[in-house]
């Protein structure tokens, strides 16, 4: 059974680390070895998100079986914006990615929201578009190197 949580400052390390493996794992045929270095740092960058878990306006959550964080979301309520949805490559397959999409979704909904928008990475687009965001336009994020993404967008 997954869980979701509220991330705490004790997560931090393991959620960067979930993110650099899962862009460098999942992502690597997508990406050029300087996007990723952009996007997924190796070491990870725990204080990446340190500023995140502070504003009031986001919300960081993880998954976790058994105890052992298996995934993370992140979620800007005010702007319905879904920052993030990563899962550990040991955990691809397990239900985690839906578990936290749902989860950030419901949170939205709570706090008003009828739609949410996000930048998917471009290995990403499948697993939203089987969770019903429709794909958008494709675009860049970032100035140096710039990181093609996809906006997609779902009413809720």
């Amino acid at each position: 059974m997954v869980d979701v949580r509220a991330a705490t400052a004790d997560d931090l390390a393991t959620v960067a680390e979930i993110k650099t493996r899962a862009l460098r794992e999942d992502a690597s045929d997508q990406y050029d070895a300087t996007q990723l270095d952009a996007i997924a740092p190796t070491p990870p960058d725990p204080d990446a998100y340190r500023s995140i878990l502070e504003r009031q306006e986001f919300t960081l959550v993880v998954a976790e079986t058994a105890n052992d964080v298996r995934g993370f979301g992140c979620l800007h309520a005010d702007d319905g914006q879904i920052h993030a949805v990563f899962v550990s490559p040991a955990a691809m397959g397990e239900d985690v990615g839906t578990t936290l999409l749902e989860a950030l979704e419901r949170r939205a909904a709570a706090a008003g929201r009828d739609d949410l928008w996000l930048h998917s990475t471009l290995n990403a687009r499948g697993f939203y578009a089987r969770h019903g965001y429709a794909t958008g336009e494709r675009t860049t994020v970032g100035a140096d190197p710039e990181i093609p993404v996809v906006r997609m967008h779902k009413e809720i």
